[in-house]
C-alpha cells in the first residue's frame, strides 16, 4: 500500500500530470501487480489540518486507509490484506505526514519524505521514528532533497540531522540531478 501526500498549489490529478508521476506509477504496478496506491486530495492550502484529529471534520489516516481498502474489497469481491505500508509526502503533503506523527496515526514501515522537510517535519519524524523503534518496529526513513532555492537552504542540515537520529535513514541531496517537483517521478513509492 502506497499512500502518497501531494504538495501545495496542486490538486492531485495535476500533481500527478505536471510532475510525469503517472509513468511511475505505471513501473510501480508493473514491479509489483498487487500494489495498491492511494492518492488522497488535499483542502485548501496551507494544508494546516490535513490528516489531522484536531481538523472539523477530523481527518484520520487510518481512516482514510479503512476507506481505500474497503473500496477495493467492494471492487475485487473479496478482503485485502496489506504486506507493506509505504508513505509518501511531496513538499507540502508533508502537514499531513505531521499531523499523522504527532497524532500517533503514522503506520509505515517505510517513509519517503520527497523535498519535504519543512517546519517541524524533520523532528516530527524523528519522534515517530524512536516511538516506532520502542515499539518494536524500525522505521525506514529514506529522504530526497534540493538546496535549489533559498528556502531549501536549510534542508540539507535538517536532513543531516534526520541521518543522524534515525537509525539507518537514507538522504539523497539530489539538487544537481532534479528539482523540486521532480522528485516524486523518480521516487514515489521507493521500497526498500
Amino acid at each position: 500500500l502506497v499512500t502518497y501526500f501531494h504538495g501545495h498549489r496542486w490538486d492531485v490529478g495535476g500533481a500527478l500530470e505536471a510532475h510525469g508521476v503517472f509513468a511511475r506509477l505505471a513501473a510501480l504496478g508493473r514491479q509489483d501487480p498487487q500494489t495498491l496506491v492511494v492518492l488522497p486530495q488535499a483542502g485548501a492550502a496551507p494544508f494546516v489540518s490535513w490528516m489531522s484529529a484536531r481538523a472539523h471534520p477530523p481527518e484520520s489516516l487510518a481512516q482514510l486507509e479503512v476507506q481505500a481498502l474497503a473500496l477495493v474489497a467492494r471492487r475485487v469481491g473479496r478482503e485485502v490484506t496489506v504486506a507493506h505500508r509505504i508513505v509518501d509526502a511531496h513538499s507540502g503533503g508533508n502537514r499531513a505526514v505531521r499531523n499523522a506523527a504527532q497524532s500517533g496515526e503514522l503506520v509505515a514501515d517505510k517513509l519517503n519524505l520527497l523535498d519535504a522537510a519543512y517546519g517541524t517535519t524533520v523532528a516530527d519524524v524523528i519522534v515517530w521514528a524512536e516511538r516506532e523503534r520502542r515499539a518494536g518496529r524500525p522505521a525506514r526513513v529514506e529522504a530526497w532533497f534540493t538546496t535549489a532555492s533559498s528556502e531549501h537552504v536549510e534542508f540539507a542540515a535538517r536532513h543531516a540531522t534526520l541521518r543522524a537520529s534515525v537509525a539507518g535513514a537514507i538522504v539523497h541531496d539530489v539538487t544537481r540531478t532534479h528539482e523540486h517537483n521532480a522528485i516524486p517521478r523518480h521516487a514515489l513509492g521507493s521500497r526498500w
